[in-house]
This record gives structure tokens, C-alpha cells and sequence, in this order.
């Protein structure tokens, strides 16, 4: 621009550049901030403890770009609770806990299970485990598993953000999952437990099958007489009867 000195120009620059960056994706609303003309101004939409009037029930399956505010005294939102299978990433904000989702392992064959479901496993959230995990076989059909990851924030993992301040936990789900849900915690667990029982009742049966086997190897052994060989010395063999008294005097 002709006329116009090179600070006014800088000037003008950091202006568009202020004005373009006024939202921060990776922090939740309550941590915005304004700046305009010098001035440091706060949002209209902050979420803070002094604007909340009431709290939010608990979701487990939160999807697609949703805000909570929970009680600080609920348990699950002080865990950070959530069905899908979340993993802790790094954040630059320390103030705010930052979980990613990890998808969804399945079965390659697409098997049913008994009750005529899918089997849709929770991912491991290490990564060495996760991909030992994927060398697995199915539960149900023995076929190969694959992890099916999740995509759902623009190619990238569904994020979702933790905040506390005071009596009160802020939470926002960025994205929307594009997979289908994995099994809770619980069900895994109740999973493992019966194929532990599983696995244990069929050893037990096993053996009771071969328990009258057994026994009756046992009866074979106790009906075998035993024969003990004694070898006795020749001089006792040849030894002649003692004579008593009474005898010899008869």
C-alpha cells in the first residue's frame, strides 16, 4: 500500500491474524479468550462456576460435539467414565484432561455370537498390547481380529475434554464416532469370568471322565498278589529240632 508506513502495515497484519485465531479448537470454552483493540475481554458463551445454574446427568456415550457440566461430587465424572474406549494424549493445557478414542476391535469373519450380536472388543490402550491384541483370535469363532480405528473428528480420533474448577466438572466431546460401539468394562470383565468358569468346568469334566479309569487301574493293582521271596540260610534249613527236657525223659 502506497502511503502507509511498514508498522501500520505489521499492525494491520496482526489484526487479521488476532482476528481469524479468536477460537482455540483445543480448549474448551471456558478458557477463550478475546483480545479486541488492546483489551482482554471473555466470550459471552464462557462456561464457568459463577453462570452455572444447574448440572447435567451423567452420559456414558457421549457423541458428536456435546458440552456437559457436572457435579464435582459425581464418582463417574471425577474417573472420567466413558463406554468408549478412551485413552489419556498429551495436552499443552495442564488445567484440562485431553482422551482420545482408540475405535473398536471386531472379527474379520463378521461372527454372531449367541445372542445374536456382533463381537465388538474394547482396543488395549498401550500400544504393544493393542497390537498384541490384534495377533488374538476371535472368542467366539477363532477367526483373526482387526481394529477398526476411529476417524470421527475430521480423519482423526474423537477427542474429548475433562475440566474441574471448583464444584463443578466441564466436559466436551469433539467429533462424532464412525464406528460401532465396543463393549463396556463390565462386560469384558463378565467375559473373562466365564471363560475362565468355562475353561475350569471342562477340566473338571475331563477328569471325572477319567476318573473311573483310574479307579479301576487302582482295583487292578490291589487284586495283583504279591508274592514275597524270602531266601532263608542253608544252616537254618539243616538245623535239627531242639530236644526239650520233658522229652527226653520220657
Amino acid at each position: 500500500l502506497h502511503g502507509v508506513s511498514p508498522e501500520l502495515q505489521a499492525l494491520n497484519l496482526l489484526k487479521t491474524i488476532i482476528d481469524k485465531s479468536l477460537f482455540i479448537p483445543d480448549q474448551l470454552p471456558s478458557t477463550v479468550i478475546v483480545q479486541e483493540h488492546n483489551h482482554v475481554t471473555a466470550p459471552s458463551n464462557i462456561l464457568s462456576e459463577t453462570n452455572v445454574k444447574k448440572t447435567d446427568w451423567f452420559q456414558e456415550w457421549p457423541d458428536a460435539y456435546e458440552k456437559h457440566i457436572y457435579s464435582s461430587e459425581d464418582r463417574n465424572a471425577q474417573r472420567h467414565v466413558s463406554s468408549w474406549a478412551m485413552r489419556n494424549t498429551n495436552n499443552h493445557n495442564s488445567r484440562i484432561l485431553k482422551k482420545s478414542c482408540l475405535g473398536v476391535v471386531v472379527c474379520s469373519r463378521d461372527c454372531l455370537v449367541a445372542e445374536g450380536r456382533k463381537v465388538y472388543l474394547r482396543p488395549a490402550i498401550c500400544d504393544k498390547a493393542r497390537q498384541k491384541q490384534q495377533r488374538k483370535r476371535c472368542p467366539n469363532c477363532d477367526g483373526p481380529l482387526k481394529l477398526i480405528p476411529c476417524r470421527g473428528h475430521g480423519g482423526f480420533p474423537v477427542t474429548n475434554f475433562w475440566r474441574h474448577d471448583g464444584r463443578f466438572i466441564f466436559f466436551q466431546s469433539k467429533g462424532e464416532h464412525d464406528h460401532p460401539k465396543p463393549e463396556t468394562k463390565l462386560e469384558a470383565e463378565a467375559r473373562r469370568a466365564m471363560k475362565k468358569t468355562q475353561s475350569a468346568s471342562s477340566s473338571v469334566s475331563s477328569k471325572l471322565k477319567q476318573g473311573p479309569q483310574i479307579k479301576l487301574q487302582n482295583v487292578r493293582r490291589l487284586a495283583t498278589p504279591v508274592v514275597a521271596a524270602v531266601d532263608f540260610p542253608v544252616p537254618y534249613l539243616q538245623m535239627k529240632p531242639k530236644i526239650t527236657y520233658l522229652q527226653a525223659h520220657l
